[in-house]
């Protein structure tokens, strides 16, 4: 089932190594359906480096590919950002209330 139509809300979010398989034109809107979904926080982690497997089968896996301070904006449009990784090959964020 596609993001965008997910029913419900939940009081945490747990995303680590997804959205950066989600295309360029998709990534806002998926952001947007998170956030709508999320009553408390959660915990997201991004890879922020090119997949090694994809090579393997002839695709790109991670389809966004960007600095922890390219998702930063994105994430804090959408929710408080309570801490951050230190780290320049994830991005990683802990966050809590919504702002969708």
């Amino acid at each position: 089932m596609p993001i965008h139509e997910v029913v419900g809300r939940w009081d945490w979010i747990y995303c680590v190594d997804v959205l950066e398989h989600i295309p360029m034109e998709l990534i806002d809107a998926t952001l947007d359906a998170m956030a709508r979904c999320t009553r408390k926080g959660g915990f997201l982690q991004i890879a922020c480096f090119e997949d090694g497997c994809g090579m393997l089968i002839g695709e790109r896996l991670h389809m966004i590919v960007q600095p922890p301070q390219w998702w930063e904006p994105k994430i804090a449009e959408r929710w408080d950002i309570v801490e951050r990784g230190n780290n320049q090959q994830y991005a990683q964020f802990v966050i809590a209330n919504g702002k969708v």
